[in-house]
């Protein structure tokens, strides 16, 4: 599989045994939460959309669709500093000739906690989260900005993408700084059977100028949540660490970012960098057309190491709308170089 279409889902049964461990947790926490009259609305959230085609002659079947790709999010403030996350993503593509229609494999729960945030004092505030949460390693699964049109290929290679599992999560933001501390369980029923998957930290510091800088770093078990996916876990249960460095940049209509990930594994290394400009800024500051420049490589163990780069245009025009076109080139080791189109139409709305 290209690796621009890597995407690491959980099986049914494992979303499954993930929301009733969730629910479980929600309902227990939820009882001393109550609603205040606060400034922030009860219900907030955002749904986007989008329809992605892919022309790769180098393939059989050189046609691909991603349709229809959704995602949900929403956020319910219950006063007092509490409030309830959830995020659902639903994708289906189409390639080697056929539809991907099991749901099982289609759909993912990223997101669903219950979260306390406490102010602390001064600039100091501590947030606590329960549920299916994210695990922030790399700029992709930590929520950064991303120019292409699927997930970076160098992150893809080596971790998965939208990484969640079920756990608690433990926030610190003082000033500059934001940390973040998280333990993950394999959530199963009865719960006596869980065991516990993994620990994640990550540090990030916001700089003036427009820059964050990051750190983050992840050990566990390949046997327990969204690492026994990954291809190389039919070799047996084993410890994996995974660290990333990544920054991102944005301010006068520039934006740029980048990481470098490595995990135990096979000593895997990856790393990528992008930058665009919004040529339109100055004259027409209502739409957006940000021509970018994007490359990846990495050293994937038992895969062939890879040279890939990316060329391609996102423009805004109105609401939230937006489409985007772009062609990559990659050279994996030991073969010809290959070319792929992709054109993505997408719309976003915000409730």
């Amino acid at each position: 599989m290209d690796y621009f279409l890597y995407f690491c889902i959980p099986n049914f049964e494992m979303e499954m045994r993930r929301l009733m461990i969730s629910g479980m947790l929600l309902m227990a926490m939820t009882v001393s939460a109550e609603p205040e009259n606060d400034t922030l609305p009860l219900f907030e959230g955002e749904v986007s959309t989008e329809v992605n085609y892919g022309l790769h002659k180098h393939i059989r079947h050189p046609v691909m669709w991603d349709f229809p790709h959704i995602v949900a999010s929403a956020t319910l403030n219950l006063g007092k500093g509490w409030r309830v996350e959830a995020e659902m993503e639903y994708e289906r593509f189409h390639q080697n000739g056929v539809w991907g229609n099991k749901f099982r494999g289609d759909y993912a729960t990223n997101h669903l906690a219950l979260t306390k945030e406490m102010r602390l004092g001064g600039d100091l505030s501590l947030t606590v989260s329960a549920g299916i949460v994210p695990i922030p390693v790399g700029i992709t699964n930590s929520g950064g900005p991303a120019l292409t049109i699927y997930d970076p290929a160098s992150e893809a290679a080596v971790m998965p993408m939208t990484w969640h599992d079920g756990g608690l999560v433990v926030g610190l933001r003082t000033g500059r700084w934001q940390l973040l501390v998280g333990t993950y369980v394999y959530g199963r029923t009865p719960l006596r059977e869980s065991r516990m998957a993994g620990a994640a930290a990550r540090a990030d510091c916001l700089l003036p100028v427009g820059l964050r800088l990051g750190a983050s770093c992840f050990y566990g078990n390949t046997y327990a949540g969204m690492l026994s996916l990954q291809d190389d876990a039919d070799e047996g249960r084993r410890h994996e660490f995974c660290v990333a460095f990544d920054a991102d940049f944005a301010k006068g209509g520039f934006v740029a970012d980048g990481s470098v990930v490595h995990t135990r594994a096979h000593g895997k290394s990856a790393y990528g960098v992008e930058a665009g400009y919004n040529v339109l800024r100055s004259v027409w500051p209502a739409v957006g057309l940000t021509p970018f420049v994007r490359y990846d490589g990495g050293f994937v163990g038992s895969g062939p190491d890879f040279n890939r780069l990316t060329v391609g245009m996102n423009l805004a025009p109105w609401g939230g709308l937006i489409l985007k076109v772009e062609y990559a080139w990659q050279h994996d080791d030991g073969s010809r170089a290959q070319g792929a189109y992709n054109l993505s139409v997408g719309y976003g709305m915000r409730f």
